[in-house]
């Protein structure tokens, strides 16, 4: 009974390493675990990429033109060059650093829209001087009396002119002189025209005039001397 004991033992042992040593090997799999994500915590959702500032670029170099088209940039040079400056940096970090970028080109808007309010500002304070000069030389035209429609105009703008400049619209104020200006001297030039034409017509009358006395002189003359001729005859 004993050695049977040690048989079956023996057995079983024989059987267990035989089950161990034909057990398949785990294969390493191919597709890597997923593993959280160091940058962003847990329970957050992404941070979304900043966009490109596309439409602060575009109003910042329309900004920019302007001031060049009205020659703005040398009235007030220093903050155009800063306007230059930040603009430049701005394009600069565009793909790279957006957020950046839309901090530059917003710094270039305010500096250009600072040109374009004071050079504006600038110009029609003197655009109001020369409309004045041109009021002056229409009134001593007396275009007020000889063309009163075209000065009435002139007048009508000069004053919204004024208005405007008044409220803080300088692009406005800058046109309506503009525009007064060009009436007072058109008015101007209408009744230096109207004044040539009435003096050259009473020339003309005066001429005609002198024309008519002496022909009348001379029938007079002539009837004289035949009233004369007639009497000595008798």
């Amino acid at each position: 009974m004993k050695h049977l004991s040690v048989y079956i033992a023996a057995v079983a042992a024989m059987i267990i390493l035989a089950s161990c040593a034909s057990a398949p090997k785990p294969v390493a799999s191919s597709v890597p675990s997923p593993t959280p994500a160091a940058q962003q915590p847990a329970g957050q959702a992404p941070v979304a990429a900043t966009p490109a500032p596309t439409a602060q670029l575009k109003r910042a170099q329309e900004l920019q033109a302007e001031d060049q088209q009205y020659g703005l940039d040398k009235r007030v040079p220093d903050a155009y060059a800063q306007g230059v400056n930040a603009l430049n940096a701005g394009q600069a970090a565009m793909g790279s650093d957006n957020a950046t970028a839309a901090t530059k080109l917003n710094e270039a808007i305010t500096d250009f829209q600072t040109v374009y309010d004071t050079g504006f500002a600038s110009l029609a304070a003197e655009r109001q001087a020369d409309a004045v000069n041109a009021r002056k030389m229409a009134l001593a035209a007396k275009a007020d009396k000889a063309v009163p429609g075209q000065f009435s105009k002139a007048e009508a703008l000069m004053v919204h002119a004024q208005q405007r400049q008044s409220a803080g619209s300088s692009r406005d104020a800058y046109d309506l002189y503009t525009h007064a200006r060009d009436l007072y001297l058109a008015a101007a030039q209408s009744a230096d025209a109207s004044r040539a034409a009435a003096e050259q017509a009473l020339a003309a009358a005066n001429r005609q005039l002198d024309q008519t006395k002496a022909q009348v002189e001379t029938i007079q003359q002539s009837l004289t001397s035949s009233t004369g001729s007639g009497a000595g005859g008798q």
